[in-house]
């Protein structure tokens, strides 16, 4: 059982992230916390980020809350549901002040409403604000009944919450403010062992073992097509992945025999410096969509998901667009490939186009810069959060 051992009057704070995207989000909101109140206790679960950022230690690996679609879910729902009383169990015991449940709502909803029943219930905090914008409008309504607020990552969220009696803060995304400690495009290049004349292509097949192996064969076909049919091009593939998915990648890309060995970046700090270095991507689509958005990168996006997923999803969703850019613009600034339509040919045409035309590039990144100015926030993502919660906890 993981513990608190701190000053008696300090604020305890017990954090959940379920994927690696929530990882990062939780880094950034425990850097301003321990910046705020640097006797802060925090506990819970987490990856390297949010241990390097100040958690000690993961009641059990996040790895194991990476669920995707409705059809993978439902073979964990016993392992889960352990794992759901065995949190509720952590937190019980340790009594914080405060619980920080990040996305993942399949598992962190379900944490979140039986705390409901504790009978000294600590403040109840969920950020990244489910999509009510995008399907299932009457969500809002239902997490007001057992959530004290919610942190949105995007300006035009908090209203949809406000409504139903709830407190909601736009933070902000906090991959904005890491931008500016990021290296260079020079100085990133030069750290990858990059040339003038080679072009980096970032290759994101997902963070969860399902999403790997659905997208992987796709994306790779699709960049061995387009490194034969441009042989004058040096193309060099970086693959930032997770520690346990290497190998996975490794044998897959070691099949399609690229002249140029691909590039494995599993550290979190290194992951996020190679994003300017970047030339071009191939990516699911997802949180790191935006993140090549945000950092200027030119991209393409593809997904599948289990047929029986997709078609409820489908008939749920009442928006045209699945990246958060694309959304966010109002139009298609990137590509998407999205089921059927996720295929070798189309990715190898939608990648040619950013290999051989300038012009195409270029505005997707006029685009990224109209975005940037839609999401900036007078404070920085973790002060603004950290603030946020601070503030509810003394209520």
């Amino acid at each position: 059982m993981i513990q608190m051992t701190m000053n008696p009057k300090a604020l305890r704070v017990f954090i959940i992230a379920a994927e690696e995207s929530g990882d990062r989000l939780g880094s950034a909101i425990i850097k301003g916390l321990v910046d705020a109140k640097p006797d802060i206790a925090i506990a819970g679960i987490g990856g390297t980020g949010m241990r390097s950022a100040g958690l000690k230690e993961s009641l059990f690996p996040m790895t194991e809350l990476s669920l995707m679609g409705i059809a993978e879910i439902v073979p964990k729902i016993p392992h889960m549901l352990k794992r759901i009383n065995q949190t509720v169990e952590a937190i019980e015991t340790l009594q914080p002040d405060v619980v920080i449940t990040i996305d993942g709502p399949e598992f962190c909803f379900r944490v979140q409403k039986k705390l409901q029943k504790l009978e000294n219930r600590p403040k109840q905090v969920h950020v990244v604000a489910p999509s009510v914008w995008a399907w299932r409008p009457g969500r809002a309504e239902h997490i007001a009944q057992f959530l004290d607020a919610i942190i949105c990552l995007f300006p035009f969220e908090p209203p949809y919450f406000e409504r139903e009696g709830m407190d909601a803060f736009y933070m902000g995304h906090p991959f904005l403010e890491s931008l500016s400690q990021m290296p260079d495009k020079a100085q990133s290049r030069h750290a990858l062992g990059l040339s003038a004349n080679e072009t980096a292509i970032g290759v994101y097949c997902g963070s969860r073992t399902q999403e790997v192996k659905k997208h992987s064969d796709i994306f790779l076909q699709s960049l061995k097509r387009l490194e034969e049919t441009h042989p004058g091009k040096s193309l060099q593939l970086i693959f930032p992945t997770l520690p346990h998915l290497v190998e996975t990648l490794k044998a897959k890309a070691e099949d399609f025999k690229f002249k140029n060995d691909p590039v494995f970046v599993t550290n979190q700090a290194e992951k996020k410096a190679i994003f300017k270095g970047l030339d071009m991507a191939v990516a699911v689509s997802g949180t790191v969509g935006l993140e090549l958005a945000l950092s200027g990168v030119p991209h393409i996006i593809g997904y599948k998901l289990n047929k029986l997923s997709y078609q409820i999803i489908k008939r749920l969703v009442r928006i045209d667009h699945a990246h958060l850019a694309n959304i966010m613009l109002g139009n298609e600034v990137v590509p998407e490939y999205l089921q059927d339509e996720c295929n070798s040919d189309n990715l190898y045409k939608g990648l040619e186009r950013l290999l051989m035309q300038p012009d195409v590039a270029a505005k997707q990144k006029e685009g990224f810069e109209r975005l940037i100015h839609i999401l900036q926030t007078p404070k920085a993502p973790s002060q603004g959060s950290a603030e946020f919660i601070l503030n509810l906890a003394s209520t």
